[in-house]
């Protein structure tokens, strides 16, 4: 594989696209209760892990009502103005929460969990999809050091770090903030706020920002660290020891790290425009697992305008997900020709690329 592509192609990603590591809305109650069993299991007498079972449960229990975190959020901002405690709690659980579902919790055994009912139930214990794996085996290509085509972008509405995950298996970094960086992903620990040209050359760009990356209310820079570094590498005797030290719910904040597309000061503000740029360069589109929300629908408007804005006539389009909804897509943003594939056993790669 060359350093660069014969086209230059972008991935859009939505939950579908992570769903054998991550619970889509659907899974989302079943596995917010089955990971504060688990936390529990570890340690029944360690204070912090109950205190964060109980949190698992208080967002498990507004996903039920209101059937998705996202609307939770909603209704908290609206209900509670835009410094809203519940929103800001929210925040935290989710990140936590997702930094939970993507770590290997040190020595702990899951094979008192019968693997045929957590199916049933909507539940998985595999850390990373291994589609991602796939993925960036053929655009890494032969290149010894690994190094993504300089015209492949990601964009993605996930708060998981999958795809940085799976990068970090190719390459030889300790930490996963040195892979991030490696791969310009946005945003990611730093000791300040991102600056302009960290953002130009993003690579793979969260629209809604990323789980785990923590801010202490009292730094004005608004530095951020990341939880899984430090969470990835402990003994299970370390695990909830970390935890309890870390005091997360109590000492750190998310709110800049991790946020909605209908908020109005937010860190994905600052990306917008360079997943505007991104879409209007791109002569291949890869929705993945996408249903473009009415949530995201202002934002969504902006990115798909922007890749058919110019070269109309060489663009390509592909959808792929479990179910077609490709002419949905297209009558939602007066688009034709989108190449819908229901195929999902490996993530599309767009052909002569």
């Amino acid at each position: 594989m060359a350093n660069k592509l014969s086209r230059n192609v972008t991935y859009l990603l939505g939950a579908g696209a992570s769903a054998n590591a991550i619970p889509v809305v659907s899974q989302m109650e079943a596995r917010l209760i089955e990971m504060s069993r688990i936390i529990t299991s570890i340690d029944a007498n360690n204070a912090t892990l109950k205190e964060i079972r109980e949190e698992l449960r208080w967002l498990a229990k507004h996903h039920k009502k209101y059937y998705s975190i996202d609307t939770a959020a909603k209704i908290f901002y609206h209900k509670e103005g835009r410094n809203s405690e519940s929103l800001r709690r929210l925040k935290k659980v989710v990140s936590l929460y997702f930094v939970l579902e993507q770590i290997s919790i040190p020595d702990f055994d899951l094979s008192a969990y019968d693997p045929g009912e957590a199916i049933k139930k909507g539940i998985y214990y595999e850390a990373i999809d291994n589609r991602y794996y796939r993925l960036l085996a053929y655009y890494l290509g032969n290149n010894h050091i690994p190094k993504l085509p300089e015209n492949l972008h990601f964009i993605s509405w996930n708060y998981d770090f999958q795809l940085e995950l799976a990068f970090h298996e190719f390459g030889n970094n300790t930490y996963l903030r040195e892979t991030s960086e490696e791969i310009n992903s946005l945003p990611r620990e730093s000791r300040h706020k991102l600056n302009t040209g960290d953002v130009d050359r993003g690579k793979v760009i969260h629209l809604n920002g990323v789980a785990g990356l923590l801010t202490s209310p009292l730094d004005k820079r608004y530095s951020t660290q990341s939880l899984v570094d430090q969470l990835h590498l402990s003994r299970k005797d370390l695990f909830s020891k970390k935890l309890q030290e870390l005091n997360i719910l109590e000492k750190f904040d998310c709110d800049r790290t991790l946020s909605f597309a209908w908020e109005e000061e937010s860190m994905s503000k600052d990306y917008l425009a360079k997943a505007a740029q991104v879409m209007l360069e791109t002569d291949d589109l890869v929705v993945i697992g996408y249903s473009f929300p009415n949530f995201n629908r202002e934002v969504d408007s902006i990115l798909i305008s922007n890749f058919w804005r110019e070269g109309l006539g060489t663009k390509r389009i592909f959808y792929q997900d479990i179910s077609d909804k490709s002419q949905n897509l297209e009558g939602m943003f007066k688009i034709k020709g989108v190449q819908a594939y229901t195929e999902v056993g490996e993530h599309f790669i767009p052909p002569g690329v």
